[in-house]
């Protein structure tokens, strides 16, 4: 149905159709900001996240919470549990090389932590 058949079938008079018509368009062009917001919005988080990310290395691996953890590439909830568990099974990390008995950590994953990791002693 085009716009003649609509306000046909409606029986709307000129004034009615033009008011209909920028109602319209003021809904279309509003939730096309609202859209192009969104989008900044999530721009500027992952700026931040990145931002954040980028301030808290080195992480110190014997007292690092799931928050921290998860806040190293490669790293999700499930490894940073992992960590956790490993760490209080051993009583703590004595070199950055004991994440390759972590299931989830290989060589590659290893080797893009060292700059992000330490051990405090």
């Amino acid at each position: 149905m085009d716009w003649q058949q609509l306000k046909m079938y409606l029986q709307l008079s000129r004034e009615e159709s033009a008011i209909l018509l920028f109602l319209a368009l003021s809904f279309t062009v509003g939730n096309a900001f609202l859209f192009i917001e969104k989008g900044r919005d999530k721009i500027k988080k992952a700026e931040e996240v990145s931002r954040l990310r980028k301030s808290i290395y080195p992480i110190d691996l014997n007292s690092a919470g799931l928050d921290e953890l998860v806040l190293l590439p490669g790293i999700g909830e499930k490894t940073a549990h992992r960590i956790i568990e490993l760490r209080k099974k051993m009583g703590g990390f004595r070199s950055i090389e004991e994440l390759l008995d972590v299931p989830g950590i290989g060589p590659k994953k290893l080797d893009a932590l060292r700059d992000k990791v330490l051990i405090a002693r």
